[in-house]
């Protein structure tokens, strides 16, 4: 947003804060609202910038001529991608150059502002540059050009790769994503059902992709980066815009999934879509949750305000967005997604190499210098040099492990846990106990499969359930095998169901239960 577009009060406010007039309560309510309103922060930078414009022309040496020649020969242009115009030609009105060149500067940039209110977002942002032509007599000129930084491409790098997980470029065959290919803009990935992916592309700026999920990266620049979410979900790290450098602050970070558009002011938060639901968590900071048309892709709106904490819902089909408090539980263990320390691309890869977790059995919890990455069996991106692997289970560290990271190949390491005894039971040998629960809870792994079963009245099949119990009683892991519906959102839902299911506490067991299922 230009300086024009906003309102006359927020344009003199800022103008004052550019000044230095307000007080400090007022300058820091400013503060405050430039930091959650993006449009605002916008016209921020566009101000701070036109100053610096101002004050690089007023140091200038003056030339050694009349300044009435200087002046009738200095004109403004604003160079755009799609043309120049230029503007009326200064007239001297002082004795000074300096005075002369900065009054026509700034003439210049007002005209700038105004042209540039059609820019599209996308385009390198405009530059101001100043002329001075060489007089017909024998004068000496002088020029000075100042040219504002176009956007600078980024892209981004695994760094955690859990089971199988693809990626698509634009206009691209699937391939198996590898941890040295970068991610670029265009490129789809793609998760299956035991797969996740953690990635980064700035520093302290990060995304984990969870299973069953499909993101794409549909803009990667310093200035604008745009996640498109197309099912499944994620989970993302934003570094505070207050922490950037000073000419990235006007970044914009924006994560589409179906008809949520979710701008990011700095934050981490978790985003989620289903074919009814999007669901917008956040644990750190705040995010502004907008209506999204991809068919109006650029259309603006005011947006709710996320803050940490929260949990917003919003319908696929239309309805009233829900807005609460998060499970607060859930936040806590959370984990936030594995990144590491980045300059650059370049310097990433020089500095750091690959290493594979291999564990028996797998689904150890893997801490690499005490922060957390995933479940084993995993290959991650490090730092180069050694490292204490630590893998845990049910909240207890079962194994320590100091490991060397190199460069070329991955490193692998492969450890044998001591784990408790895993039973597979079936139905004749399961206790009285456990058949009455599973008996009484199995109509809610109907109300799954009856759902889909409204909009395809055929569907039918059966597959087998295997969810893992944990010494108190909890489900830890749910899963389904052998599926023959051509539905898998009915395995999905059964999934999470399960996960809810409380049994008596006891020695840690593995489950096999088969469910078949056909229209009444």
């Amino acid at each position: 947003m230009t300086i024009t577009e906003l309102s006359r009060r927020d344009r003199d406010r800022l103008i004052s804060l550019l000044e230095g007039k307000l007080s400090a309560a007022a300058k820091a309510k400013l503060l405050a609202r430039i930091e959650d309103e993006p449009p605002l922060a916008e016209a921020w930078e566009r101000l701070q910038a036109t100053r610096s414009l101002l004050r690089g022309f007023a140091e200038a040496e003056p030339p050694a001529v009349s300044f009435r020649q200087v002046g009738a020969q200095v004109h403004w242009r604003l160079a755009a991608e799609e043309g120049q115009h230029e503007s009326r030609e200064a007239s001297p009105r002082s004795w000074r150059f300096v005075a002369v060149a900065s009054a026509a500067l700034l003439l210049g940039a007002i005209f700038g502002v105004v042209l540039d209110r059609s820019l599209d977002e996308r385009q390198a942002p405009s530059s101001v540059a100043a002329e001075i032509k060489p007089a017909p007599s024998k004068a000496t000129s002088v020029a000075s050009k100042t040219t504002l930084a176009a956007p600078r491409p980024l892209a981004a790098l695994p760094l955690v790769i859990n089971g199988q997980v693809n990626v698509a470029p634009a206009g691209g065959a699937l391939e198996r994503l590898r941890l040295d290919r970068p991610l670029l803009p265009g490129d789809r990935i793609l998760t299956s059902a035991d797969g996740q992916v953690t990635f980064q592309w700035a520093d302290g700026t990060g995304a984990l992709l969870g299973p069953d999920s499909e993101l794409e990266l549909r803009a990667l620049t310093d200035r604008r980066q745009q996640l498109a979410l197309h099912g499944g979900a994620g989970r993302f790290v934003i570094k505070p815009r207050h922490e950037l450098p000073a000419a990235t602050r006007g970044r914009s970070v924006e994560v589409l999934a179906g008809n949520l558009r979710v701008q990011v002011v700095g934050t981490r938060f978790a985003v989620a879509l289903t074919p009814e639901h999007t669901t917008v968590e956040v644990s750190k900071g705040k995010v502004r949750a907008m209506p999204y048309d991809p068919e109006r892709p650029n259309a603006k709106g005011q947006g709710l305000l996320v803050a940490a904490g929260q949990r917003l819902e919003v319908p696929q089909q239309g309805g009233k967005p829900r807005l609460a408090t998060a499970d607060a539980e859930s936040l806590k263990r959370r984990p936030s997604p594995y990144l590491i320390p980045w300059r650059s691309l370049a310097h990433v890869l020089a500095l750091t190499g690959g290493l594979r977790v291999d564990s028996r059995p797998i689904g150890a919890e893997l801490r690499v210098d005490s922060v957390w990455v995933g479940q084993t069996n995993l290959l991650l991106r490090g730092t180069r040099g050694r490292h204490l692997l630590e893998l845990w289970r049910d909240g207890k560290r079962l194994r320590r492990h100091w490991v060397q990271i190199g460069q070329g190949k991955p490193t692998r390491v492969a450890l044998q846990l001591d784990t408790v005894r895993i039973r597979r039971l079936e139905k004749a040998r399961l206790s009285p106990a456990i058949y009455r629960i599973i008996r009484r809870r199995a109509v809610l792994i109907r109300a799954c499969y009856e759902r889909r079963l409204k909009l395809r009245p055929r569907l039918a099949g059966q597959f087998d359930l295997r969810f893992e119990i944990g010494r108190d009683g909890r489900v830890e892991k749910a899963t389904v095998d052998r599926d023959t519906l051509p539905d898998p959102l009915v395995g999905r839902c059964a999934e999470n169901a399960v996960k809810r299911w409380r049994f008596p506490p006891g020695t840690p067991t593995t489950l096999v239960y088969p469910f078949i299922f056909k229209p009444r």
